[in-house]
């Protein structure tokens, strides 16, 4: 979360309704984050001093507060970036997020970040084999566990595509 809020106040300050619309459109609407959920983060990058508050007067309307991002906070959004552990999550996705930002971010940064992922591709695909080889040596068949065995021949060809994709992207840079 920390990742889109700063990225998204790197282009331009927002009030937590944008802010909000945009977690949503990212994230998705299965897990659509909830304005309880919202301001007590909005609040904890606040008290960090990784943004701030300003109040807004519109015209014929009530005041908005408007969140900004500080140098500190820019700071932080970078070394975010530069993560790269992606075994706490859902490496795939925080990939995707750290894709959203690439315009904002160095060609090197970009560069790590996708050898990062492709590392991480890696790793997975050296764990599924494991897996599978692991299953056959206990004498398991596919035909006794047929969907462990296509969950696995599944997670094995995305990693190996993912891969893929990101000697597409390094050649891009």
């Amino acid at each position: 979360m920390q990742l889109i809020i700063l990225g998204q106040l790197i282009e331009k300050p927002s009030h937590g309704y944008a802010i909000k619309h945009t977690l949503d459109c990212i994230i998705g609407t299965r897990k659509k984050i909830s304005w309880g959920s919202l301001y007590p983060i909005l609040g904890k990058l606040e008290e960090k001093s990784l943004i701030k508050k300003v109040r807004s007067q519109q015209e014929n309307g009530p005041t908005q507060k408007i969140y900004s991002i500080t140098p500190k906070g820019q700071n932080h959004f970078l070394k975010l970036m530069a993560q790269s552990d992606y075994v706490s999550g859902d490496g795939r996705v925080i990939f995707r997020y750290k894709l959203l930002f690439f315009d904002k971010v160095g060609k090197q940064l970009r560069i790590k970040i996708i050898t990062d992922y492709k590392q991480y591709c890696q790793d997975n695909i050296k764990l599924v084999k494991h897996h599978l080889r692991e299953i056959e040596k206990q004498g398991f068949s596919p035909e006794k566990l047929p969907y462990i065995s296509e969950d696995l021949w599944h997670s094995l060809k995305a990693f190996e595509l993912e891969k893929v994709w990101t000697n597409k992207l390094l050649g891009r840079k």
